[in-house]
């Protein structure tokens, strides 16, 4: 990283009586207040970037699925410093260990600073951390800010997870109530518990509810609240989903939180995977109550509270009774939101039982197809054929660059254009250089005249320092020749000019070394195949593959893979793996930068995985199933 004499001098140690009680009191004011998660943490970040003049400063902080992250950064300030900043806040996070790197100046003096702190409560894991870069002078005070800095980092995991006074249940029922007469009104499933679970947050002095339907012994998590999208792979979402699972098999309410003041009704065994929500959360106090309809359960409702908050045995109580009536309106949302694939399972399982419960010959006829259909699915394989997006590029480039400083007088090729090796590219004004050789080759000449001169005088010193100038203009004129020779720029390999805008060249003055022209080694031009992540395994070099381009979709070609890239590579915002392929046989008219698809024969599968493979592996990452 580039360190820089222009980042700003840190002004918390130019007062010596500085005190960090400030600091300190302005963070617990923030936990006092009624802001959302994200607020505190941009409030955190603009305090420990002012108190301690940091260039850049880094907060991030996950509470079971809530991730929020907020930067603060100098005006001027070098954004090389982002990356190491997210690696620190991450590293601490992760390890729950604080670190000081010191960067020195150009002398080998200590200059830069980047602290790193995590944010957790004593006894409990992280739950976030700090990263900050400002300027430092010594290793002291660099511990010396280390120290505080992890200070204010365990006052703000305090600020950051406490929440606003709880209200009275008891006193809610109407307002809930409401909810669930409009229940027919709603849009979605999802909408209706999304209602749910912020009332019942709101009501309950939760920091966060949640709310998930059973079916079929697995709970679909319809919403957590204060979050408009869920992300399903996040491990605080699975923590959730997968408390709700627990509770729903064991079909009363579940609570897990540091207190012994529950009787055995409630509290009953361990339940391991709400003690993993809970410690995961910052030693949170979280609970889940089951919505029963007859002998199933047919909902389940997550709560979480600071560590500071148990729940009582009365607010469980209560908050069971509140959504008690969720029994009745969860199918009638269901009915009024049906969607039209569910719609067409039902009609499906309908059209099974009338062709096996009936008697007719045309019926037992179709019925016979579909076996038979079935089991060619079954036990039949089929081509597996791969079609991945390709594109035309060169292996290897040159780049011409200007070898003398001047004026470009004439561009001799455009973008496009095929040029052989020692071809003329481009040619630079001489004129310049061939009046200066020209008073060179005067002045050697006037020399000369004077050299023999002198001769005839008989005067050695004379002629000595004449013979030197001489020597000197001679190696002058020999550099202009060669600039002369040079000025005439030629292509280096047979090859096509890659360079937009070659013709706009002409006229401009270039200094020595700038490059000009690209050209591409047209021995080089290969098929670049972008792979997505879950089909690189598929790949392997020698498999066979067909080209088509979009220039002309009518002409075919045939290839063979020749590498695949072990790693991932950005490509039009998109992480793939590459691979190559040589140019099929025929198709000389390909130019570097055409597209167009490659269907790579993959080899044989079972027909069944070619028709139900993408659905499985996308079921499979959204709802982790063996």
């Amino acid at each position: 990283m580039a360190i820089t004499a222009e980042q700003p001098a840190n002004p918390r140690h130019a007062a010596a009586d500085k005190c960090a009680s400030d600091l300190f009191a302005s963070i617990a004011a923030i936990g006092t207040g009624s802001d959302p998660m994200r607020a505190r943490v941009r409030q955190i970040a603009e305090l420990l970037s002012r108190d301690f003049a940091a260039t850049s400063t880094l907060v991030a902080m996950a509470i079971g699925g809530e991730e929020v992250t907020h930067s603060e950064s100098r005006e001027g300030a070098d954004p090389a410093w982002e990356e190491p900043l997210h690696s620190a806040a991450l590293e601490v996070h992760v390890s729950g260990e604080r670190f000081a790197r010191i960067y020195a100046d150009a002398h080998g003096e200590p200059a830069f600073v980047v602290l790193a702190a995590p944010i957790m409560r004593r006894g409990s894991p992280p739950t976030g951390g700090v990263a900050l870069v400002c300027s430092c002078h010594s290793t002291t005070q660099a511990e010396v800010d280390l120290g505080l800095l992890r200070a204010a980092c365990a006052q703000a995991a305090v600020a950051l997870t406490q929440s606003v006074p709880v209200l009275d249940a008891e006193h809610q029922i109407e307002d809930l109530s409401r909810v669930f007469s409009k229940a027919g009104d709603y849009q979605s499933a999802h909408h209706f518990a999304f209602a749910i679970a912020n009332t019942l947050r709101n009501k309950l002095g939760c920091d966060q509810a949640a709310m998930g339907t059973v079916d079929d012994d697995r709970v679909n998590l319809l919403c957590i609240s204060g979050l408009d999208e869920i992300k399903r792979r996040s491990p605080g979402v699975l923590r959730i989903q997968q408390s709700m699972g627990e509770c729903a098999d064991r079909g009363t309410a579940i609570v897990a939180q540091a207190d012994d003041r529950w009787n055995e009704a409630f509290a009953g065994a361990k339940h391991h995977l709400h003690e993993r929500w809970r410690l995961a959360s910052g030693d949170s106090c979280v609970a889940s109550l089951p919505v029963v309809a007859g002998d199933r359960v047919v909902a389940v409702v997550s709560l979480r509270r600071p560590a500071g908050r148990p729940f009582g045995q009365g607010e469980i109580e209560t908050a069971a009774r509140l959504i008690a009536p969720l029994a009745g309106a969860i199918p009638l949302v269901r009915e009024a939101t049906r969607s039209t694939a569910a719609r067409a399972r039902a009609d499906l399982r309908r059209l099974v039982r009338w062709l096996v419960a009936s008697r007719s010959p045309g019926r037992k006829l179709l019925l016979g197809l579909l076996i038979v259909a079935a089991t060619w699915i079954a036990v039949g394989e089929g081509d597996y054929q791969l079609t991945v997006p390709a594109t035309v590029v060169a292996d290897r480039q040159h780049v011409v660059a200007a070898p003398v400083q001047g004026r470009i007088s004439e561009v001799f090729v455009r973008t496009g254009d095929r040029v052989e090796a020692g071809q003329r590219l481009l040619a630079i004004d001489t004129r310049d250089l061939v009046s200066e050789l020209s008073q060179i080759e005067a002045e050697i000449e006037r020399l000369n005249i004077s050299l023999r001169a002198t001769a005839g005088q008989r005067d050695p010193a004379m002629a000595s320092v004449l013979q030197r100038e001489i020597e000197t203009l001679s190696g002058r004129r020999g550099l202009v020749e060669r600039r002369l020779k040079l000025a005439d720029i030629c292509a280096p390999i047979d090859g096509l000019i890659l360079s937009e805008d070659v013709e706009g060249l002409a006229g401009r003055i270039v200094p020595v070394g700038e490059p000009l022209i690209t050209v591409a080694d047209a021995s080089s031009f290969l098929l670049e195949l972008r792979s997505p992540n879950g089909r690189i395994v598929d790949l392997r070099p020698g498999e066979s593959l067909r080209f088509v381009s979009h220039a002309r979709p009518e002409l075919t070609g045939d290839s063979l893979l020749a590498r695949v890239s072990g790693v991932a590579s950005e490509r039009e915002s998109e992480w793939v793996f590459l691979a190559e392929a040589p140019i099929p046989r025929g198709q000389d008219w390909l130019r570097p930068g055409m597209d167009g698809v490659a269907r790579i024969d993959v080899g044989k599968r079972p027909i069944w995985w070619l028709a139900t493979h993408r659905i499985v592996d996308t079921a499979r990452l959204n709802f982790w199933f063996d």
